[in-house]
């Protein structure tokens, strides 16, 4: 298990029951506020609990998706306070930094014996989830504005996916032979790239690209201490 642990949650750190980095909230300023506003709509969160499978796996707090459905009405307004709060005070409580990690076995391997052959699920609250779909979709529609992706990015793109940056390449290649010429391709394959980039580099990008320096802190803070 430690092995498995190690290879998929780089840079982790072992606690006990309740334990755990858990400081203090930070003083909300006039302009984290601000912030946490323009980030944190009703109808944001509406939508954001709609996406979900009404029974997917739950998290350690036991709240099902279909009960943040069924209840929606009533909950819009409180989970707008508390999610602006959060991001505004720079915050993630402890029970939403909790996750339950199954280790499934991967397709297609004749025997399953080494940490690669396993892949973690982390299952964490749905009213976090909620959050960071709100925060995500916020990203996706801000950042094209403030700063356009390369038109040669495929990933983390509406309209976009392995599919079209397969036919981008066989295009490119096609043209090329059918002149004459001929095409020369680096194909990089980056081990745990999402598990191993540090939340420094993350987080600098999102600056780079615009993002609001309170959400940013926000951002650091669950990709740190969860």
């Amino acid at each position: 298990m430690q092995l498995l642990l190690d290879a998929n949650f780089h840079r982790s750190e072992s606690w006990g029951a309740g334990e755990g980095p858990n400081g203090p909230p930070h003083r909300p300023t006039a302009r984290s506020w601000e912030v946490a506003k323009d980030v944190v709509k009703p109808g944001m969160v509406a939508w954001a609990i709609d996406t979900f499978g009404p029974f997917k796996s739950l998290g350690t707090d036991g709240i099902f998706s279909a009960l943040l459905q069924k209840v929606k009405d009533l909950l819009i307004g409180p989970l707008v306070r508390v999610f602006r709060t959060s991001i505004a005070c720079k915050y993630i409580q402890l029970e939403w930094r909790t996750a339950k990690v199954v280790f499934i076995r991967k397709a297609g391997r004749v025997q399953h014996i080494i940490v690669k052959d396993f892949r973690p699920i982390s299952l964490t609250s749905f009213v976090l989830k909620t959050l960071e779909k709100v925060v995500d979709r916020y990203l996706r529609d801000r950042i094209p504005q403030t700063s356009p992706l390369h038109t040669n990015q495929h990933a983390y793109r509406t309209g976009y996916s392995t599919e079209s940056a397969l036919h981008a390449a066989v295009a490119k290649i096609e043209a090329r032979l059918e002149k004459g010429g001929y095409a020369v391709g680096i194909f990089m394959d980056i081990e745990g790239a999402f598990n191993h980039t540090p939340p420094e580099v993350a987080c600098r990008e999102a600056l780079d690209r615009g993002i609001a320096s309170p959400l940013v802190d926000w951002m650091d803070e669950l990709l740190r201490n969860r």
